[in-house]
């Protein structure tokens, strides 16, 4: 008998979903018959395949119910522990999750989150008492949270003006310039509805404005308030750091809590398509949404911390509110792609996908699209790179070539480097050696012989040429020091490793100087000698030490080169790529065609072709 029960109630449970979803009249007739408790029975046992016809009957059951009807059977489903059972012994079973499972879970998903559109078609009502205080108790929340009355002892008037810029604060826009009358004060409306208590409403917002017109518009009507109300009451803390931490800001780099509340939750419908109708096929669920209560508003209360996180990271100002939007749109929607089991799990993650990460994806995915990650591009790429930074070493040696100004390190308790007590604002000017005649384009190596340092107070920079005696007049000429053969130059020391920045202390100007200072040291005689610099710029400091290590065999490591290396990848690889466009580029070469089984056969070439 059990093994004929085992057989035959999953058999008997595809029956039953069949005929509910055939006729609602014969739905109706199942559902009095059928009760959700022999249901939960069925879902409780181990048999995977009975659970998944139960969940099947289950779903169809709760599709063919009223709205209505559909809330009273999830909450009773939810009082009876089905959504702990699920979390736990469905999703997190030791089994895989079947195909079918999968996409009576997305439905069950879909059907519990759709309670929440009547909340987001339906637009506040100035009428309704709850509902003003509610607003009341958002401002309070935030601006009053030891309960205290607004303007206590205050005129009207003052209170008025204390109530609408706290509400706009908090992001309402409490201010309309058209002068046409608001809907609520249809005549026939205040007769039915009472005059007194809408006045008294009214009587605390100045004349045409009114926090509560932000909430007509649906989506997302009054579950934007509900969102708003539950984030203030279960993370009364994030709440009040939001709201005063904004309010603190310039007006034009504040985030509206009210405006970003109102646009996340349409954001989150739309993303969770909520309203919509369920898909006969679809089998994303959310585990997540299976592992607490009040998923929905949890998630935003995480969404509207990371939206003022983002906004942050950005610099926002108000005219930056879509551009943000569009941001926290795709960090939701790439963390909801990876479907976290639990909320604490989508918190994390969500929060490890900051801005930059974000601008660092696109642009991936945009050279993705382009086709240049494929793998013959990347091949041809690093073809290429040899060549193109010969190129880059010849441009850092031509630069070194040509000379560059830099500032005298002055100081008072050390001489600079060349023994120069000259005032602060003496320069000085460094340059590459001297040229020789040599054979025609020979390695550009071979005809920079020495490092020469001059002194002088002038402001052009010294080249090859004006280091010649026979180009300078004699007072034009600066103070030579001798020359520093190539060959005896031992290191290149950068940042801290400098000597002339190594006992400078600890304050910020020689923490700046750090960046962009950077040595020479090589043999002078028995002992070791530097020439120290401080280059002018973040880039002059890239173009030198490049150029030094160019010289003396080691790689050029700078940021400067990574960025030029990657700029002439780009356009040589784009050059050579012309004749492709709009041609799908393959992922792996064609395969080489077998050899023929003999070679048996010749070709006469004598033999002249048709």
């Amino acid at each position: 008998m059990n093994l004929m029960d085992a057989s035959v109630q999953p058999l008997a449970l595809r029956l039953l979903e069949s005929v509910t979803l055939s006729s609602p009249a014969l739905g109706q007739l199942v559902k009095s018959e059928v009760p959700l408790d022999r249901l939960l029975v069925h879902l409780q046992v181990m048999n995977q395949q009975l659970q998944t016809k139960a969940m099947a009957l289950l779903t169809a059951l709760l599709q063919g119910a009223s709205s209505t009807e559909r809330k009273h059977m999830l909450d009773y489903l939810w009082q009876r522990n089905l959504r702990q059972f699920i979390y736990k012994n469905i999703i997190h079973s030791a089994a895989p999750l079947g195909d079918e499972m999968a996409h009576h879970l997305y439905v069950l998903q879909a059907l519990m989150l759709g309670l929440l559109e009547p909340r987001m078609r339906t637009p506040l009502d100035p009428y309704s008492q709850e509902q003003r205080e509610q607003l009341q108790a958002l401002r309070q929340a935030a601006f009053d949270p030891e309960g205290e009355s607004l303007g206590t002892g205050l005129s009207a008037d003052r209170r008025r003006s204390l109530c609408a810029r706290e509400f706009r604060k908090l992001g309402f826009s409490v201010s309309n310039p058209s002068l046409a009358p608001h809907p609520c004060l249809n005549p026939g409306l205040l007769c039915s509805r009472g005059l007194e208590s809408l006045l008294s409403y009214l009587s605390l917002f100045p004349q045409n404005s009114n926090p509560a017109q932000d909430l007509e518009r649906v989506p997302p009507g009054l579950l934007a308030l509900d969102n708003m109300l539950y984030f203030s009451r279960h993370a009364p803390s994030a709440y009040s750091r939001f709201v005063l931490e904004n309010s603190s800001r310039e007006d034009k780099h504040e985030c509206p809590f009210a405006r970003s509340s109102i646009q996340l939750t349409v954001l989150l419908c739309e993303l969770l398509h909520i309203g919509e109708p369920c898909s006969e096929t679809a089998q994303d669920f959310s585990p997540m949404f299976f592992s607490q209560d009040q998923s929905f508003h949890e998630l935003f209360c995480v969404s509207i911390q990371l939206l003022n996180k983002t906004w942050k990271e950005m610099r926002a100002t108000q005219e930056d509110f879509d551009k943000v939007m569009q941001v926290v749109r795709e960090q939701l929607a790439r963390t909801l792609a990876l479907k976290p089991s639990s909320l604490e799990l989508f918190r994390t993650k969500v929060n490890a996908l900051p801005y930059g990460e974000v601008l660092r994806l696109r642009q991936t995915e945009r050279l993705h699209q382009e086709g240049t990650l494929a793998p013959p591009i990347l091949e041809l790429r690093e073809k290429l790179k040899p060549e193109l930074m010969g190129l880059i070493r010849q441009q850092r040696l031509l630069r070194l070539c040509e000379g560059t100004l830099f500032r005298k390190i002055s100081s008072r308790r050390r001489q600079t480097s060349c023994g120069s007590a000259a005032c602060p604002l003496t320069t000085r000017c460094c340059s590459m050696g001297t040229w020789r005649r040599v054979p025609a384009h020979p390695p550009l190596r071979a005809y920079l012989s020495s490092v020469r340092m001059g002194q002088g107070s002038g402001s052009a920079t010294c080249s090859p040429q004006t280091m010649s005696q026979d180009h300078l007049g004699p007072s034009d000429q600066p103070s030579l020091l001798p020359a520093v053969p190539v060959a005896d130059i031992k290191a290149l020391l950068t940042g801290k490793d400098c000597p002339h920045v190594r006992e400078k202390g600890s304050g910020k100007q020689n923490k700046d100087l750090y960046e962009l200072a950077f040595s020479v040291s090589y043999d002078h005689g028995e002992e070791e000698a530097y020439l120290n610099f401080i280059a002018p710029s973040k880039r002059e400091f890239h173009l030198w030490t490049d150029g030094l290590s160019a010289l003396l065999g080691s790689p050029m490591g700078s940021e400067q080169t990574r960025l030029d290396l990657e700029q002439l990848l780009t356009m040589e690889t784009k050059l050579r790529l012309l004749e492709l466009e709009n041609v799908p580029i393959p992922e792996q070469p064609p395969p080489i065609p077998p050899p023929p089984t003999n070679f048996n056969f010749c070709y006469d070439c004598s033999i002249p072709e048709p």
